[in-house]
């Protein structure tokens, strides 16, 4: 893996990717997950939100997949991170934003909504769910 997993609240679920209280979602293009990380950041300053190009989600995602341990290839979780390594490799852009609680994943989803997405799913202490 050439890029280390962003910095926060990261929950590793028997080898899964697991961005506790974050939203991750999936665009089209670089300039759409660019506009909806800056739009995110300024009315959610503690989201921490950044874009992700689909070949580093998709190095991310292959890694888990690879490495998920036994009870985590029975979870929903493994599904989720196999919808993303789908999308990164068919070439969509992601971003991660941090979002504690259901005001600030609203505040998020609000900014989202603004452009085109693929997949949006909130990653709560250990459930997933989905917001598309």
């Amino acid at each position: 893996m050439t890029e280390k997993l962003p910095e926060g609240d990261i929950f590793d679920f028997g080898g899964t990717f697991f961005p506790t209280d974050s939203v991750v979602v999936f665009f089209s293009t670089e300039a759409d997950a660019r506009s909806v990380k800056a739009d995110i950041n300024a009315t959610l300053p503690d989201a921490r939100c950044e874009a992700y190009d689909p070949k580093t989600v998709y190095g991310w995602a292959s890694e888990g997949l690879n490495n998920a341990g036994f009870i985590a290839s029975f979870g929903y979780g493994i599904k989720i991170v196999e919808k993303h390594a789908e999308l990164s490799k068919a070439g969509k852009w992601s971003i991660i934003a941090h979002a504690k609680g259901e005001a600030a994943t609203e505040t998020a989803m609000v900014a989202i909504r603004k452009k085109p997405f693929f997949q949006a799913n909130k990653y709560n202490t250990l459930i997933v769910e989905d917001l598309s």
